[in-house]
C-alpha cells in the first residue's frame, strides 16, 4: 500500500458522514464538496482540458493507453449521446448465437403468468 493511500485510509476513521442533506449543509467542508459535485455534474463532459488532465494524472499511477471514444466494453456496445450513454448487448447476443450455431433461429415469446408470487418456503 502506498504511503499516500495509507495516510488516506488512516484518516477515514476521523471522518463523520452526515446522515441527511440538512445536516450536510451545516458542515462547511461538506457543503463545498456538494457544490463542487453539482458543478461537475452540470458539465457536459466535453471539457477537453479536464479530460487531458485526468488522463495525465492516471498515467502517473497506471500504465494506460488511450483508445479513443468508448465503443465496446465487456461485450456491450456503447453509444455516446449528448444526453448520456446508450448501452446495448446486441452484438454480444448475435456473436453468442453464431457461436452456438443458432443464428438462424427465430425469437419466440416465453409464456409466464405475470401474477405468480414465488416464495422460498413453498418452493
Amino acid at each position: 500500500m502506498s504511503l499516500t493511500f495509507s495516510a488516506f485510509v488512516s484518516c477515514l476513521d476521523n471522518v463523520k458522514i452526515p446522515k441527511n442533506v440538512k445536516d450536510t449543509l451545516h458542515v462547511p467542508k461538506w457543503k463545498v464538496a456538494i457544490l463542487e459535485e453539482m458543478r461537475a455534474l452540470e458539465k457536459t463532459g466535453d471539457d477537453v482540458d479536464e479530460i487531458r488532465c485526468l488522463k495525465e494524472h492516471l498515467a502517473l499511477e497506471f500504465e494506460i493507453k488511450d483508445l479513443g471514444p468508448l465503443k465496446y466494453f465487456f461485450g456491450m456496445e456503447v453509444a455516446q449521446l449528448k444526453k448520456g450513454l446508450v448501452v446495448s448487448q446486441k452484438k454480444y447476443v448475435i456473436d453468442l448465437l453464431k457461436e452456438a450455431g443458432m443464428s438462424g433461429c427465430c425469437p419466440a415469446d416465453t409464456p409466464i403468468d405475470l401474477n405468480v408470487k414465488f416464495r422460498s418456503k413453498e418452493g
